[in-house]
C-alpha cells in the first residue's frame, strides 16, 4: 500500500513539474524574423536536378529541370575537392562556383556535409561574392559549423544540426518542446525523421516563427520549402500547398 501511495505521488509531482515547465516556455516571448526568403511561398530546391532526366547530376542536367521550372532553387550537399568547394551527389561532383555563376539569382539551400577548419571561410566567401546573404539557407550536421555562422553572420538562416534537432524532437516526445532550445531559424526534416512527424507540433514551431523544410515523401503540409532530386514529379502539389 505504502509503495502504491508513493507511485502515485511520484507520478502527481512529475507531471506538476513538467506542466510547470510547458507554461514557462509557454510564457515566452519570440521574435519575429524579417527576411525576404519568409514572405515568398513554398519553395521547391531540387538536389542538384532531376533524377528523372539524362546525366543526373550535371549541368546539362540543372539547366532542364531549370528551363521546366523557372522557380526552382538549388539544394547542393558540399565537400572540399583540391581546397575548393563542390557540390556532389550520387559520387558527381560539381565545382560550387560554376552552380553560382549559372544561376546568379535563385534560391540555395546549402548542406555544409564536413567539418573541416576552412570549408566555412570558402563558403562565406563565395556567398558574399555572389551576394547570397538573402538567398541562401545553411545546414549542417555538425554544430560548430553553424555555429560559427550564427555567431560571425546572424542575420542568415541557419537550421538545427543534427544533434540539436534530435534533442528538440526528443523533448516532444517528453512533451517539454516549449522549453527545448531551438538556436536556428528552422528545421529540416529528410525521409528519416519519419519516426518524429506523430510528435512534432507544428503549432509550437509557429509560435516561436520557426519553418519547416522536407522532403515530400513524408506527405506532410505547412512546410516552407522541399527538397528533393524529382522536382518535375512533385511541383505541382507542393506550390498549392
Amino acid at each position: 500500500m505504502r509503495l502504491l501511495v508513493v507511485s502515485l505521488v511520484s507520478i502527481l509531482l512529475s507531471a506538476c513539474v513538467v506542466l510547470t515547465l510547458r507554461y514557462i516556455g509557454l510564457s515566452q516571448e519570440h521574435m519575429t524574423r524579417k527576411h525576404p526568403f519568409l514572405s515568398d511561398g513554398p519553395i521547391i530546391f531540387s538536389v542538384m536536378g532531376d533524377s528523372g532526366i539524362e546525366e543526373y547530376p550535371s549541368l546539362k542536367n540543372m539547366a532542364e529541370t531549370k528551363k521546366r521550372l523557372p522557380q526552382i532553387g538549388w539544394s547542393l550537399p558540399l565537400y572540399i575537392e583540391n581546397d575548393s568547394l563542390v557540390a556532389k551527389v550520387n559520387g558527381q561532383s560539381i565545382p560550387l562556383s560554376k552552380i553560382l555563376s549559372k544561376y546568379p539569382n535563385d534560391y540555395y539551400f546549402f548542406q555544409i556535409m564536413e567539418n573541416k577548419e576552412n570549408i566555412n571561410y570558402l563558403l562565406n566567401e563565395q556567398i558574399k561574392a555572389f551576394d547570397l546573404q538573402e538567398r541562401v539557407l545553411l545546414f549542417s550536421p555538425f554544430r560548430n559549423v553553424l555555429l560559427q555562422f550564427r555567431e560571425l553572420r546572424p542575420h542568415w538562416l541557419t537550421g538545427l544540426s543534427t544533434p540539436e534537432a534530435n534533442f528538440f524532437l526528443l523533448s516532444h516526445k517528453l512533451k517539454l518542446e516549449t522549453i527545448a532550445p531551438f538556436p536556428a531559424d528552422f528545421l529540416w526534416l529528410d525521409i528519416d525523421s519519419k519516426v518524429w512527424l506523430q510528435d512534432l507540433s507544428k503549432d509550437e514551431l509557429q509560435r516561436r516563427n520557426k519553418f519547416l523544410i522536407c522532403d515530400p515523401l513524408l506527405q506532410t503540409r505547412g512546410c516552407k520549402a522541399y527538397t528533393t532530386d524529382s522536382p518535375t514529379t512533385y511541383s505541382a502539389d507542393l506550390t498549392s500547398s
